[in-house]
């Protein structure tokens, strides 16, 4: 049980330049319809109106604001804050299916021995590109929920990283972290062209340097995971 002043979930938002699409990510929340929750709009050196649009949204998050450092120190800089007994992200252009929270939450509550809850990711096609048409089963931050203990145990996110969540999630595996994966869709993942990662390859975003510090993080006289099981594991983007 949680204390009843403490937040049942944090929702970490990093938010960059994002007045398009910021209004339409805070009504998903609030579609949600979960009791004591915490938002933290994490303004990322925004040049437009995205922490004024967020002040002014019926759901009154929290807006931070800080000096630009990407996704990864955004997500740093809302673990700093919250306050919650457990922890999920969305990113400011994806959304979440009505109940996806509630979900995730059922599980936490009655699983005690369970650290993450993973559902699946329905991808969203904004600006023609090909799509999969099934299910994503890869891990996504937004998809999830974790005890705030899973922080405590393998840390947070490294921000020279554009991967730092494949990273965390490399890490989450190599720590073993007790996990149940839900067949149901917990994410949209919306694709368009403004995102940090539009035409980018995995070369761009630096998936070398990741399988490389995932290699490095292997226990002396231990098999390292192979390289296609780390690129199954990050999925698509």
């Amino acid at each position: 049980m949680t204390n009843p002043i403490t937040p049942a979930i944090s929702v970490i938002m990093p938010a960059f330049n994002a007045t398009k699409h910021i209004g339409t990510a805070l009504d998903c929340i609030v579609a949600q319809k979960i009791p004591s929750l915490e938002v933290l709009v994490i303004d990322d050196g925004s040049s437009d109106d995205t922490s004024a649009i967020a002040e002014r949204h019926q759901l009154h998050p929290r807006v931070i604001r800080r000096e630009n450092g990407g996704p990864g120190a955004a997500r740093n800089t809302g673990l700093e804050f919250a306050q919650g007994a457990a922890i999920t992200f969305l990113d400011v252009d994806d959304v979440w299916p009505p109940d996806s929270l509630a979900l995730r939450l059922e599980v936490l509550h009655s699983r005690p021995d369970v650290q993450m809850v993973m559902g699946c990711v329905r991808f969203e096609g904004l600006d023609g590109r090909q799509i999969p048409l099934e299910p994503w089963t890869a891990p996504n931050l937004g998809a999830g929920l974790y005890r705030r203990e899973v922080f405590q145990k393998i840390g947070v996110f490294e921000p020279s990283l554009l991967l730092d969540d494949i990273d965390w999630f490399w890490r989450a595996r190599d720590a073993k972290i007790p996990t149940v994966r839900l067949d149901a869709i917990t994410l949209h993942y919306r694709r368009h062209e403004e995102s940090l990662t539009a035409a980018k390859t995995w070369i761009d975003l630096g998936l070398a340097k990741v399988i490389r510090r995932a290699l490095e993080r292997r226990e002396p006289g231990r098999t390292p995971a192979p390289v296609q099981d780390l690129l199954n594991l990050a999925g698509r983007r």
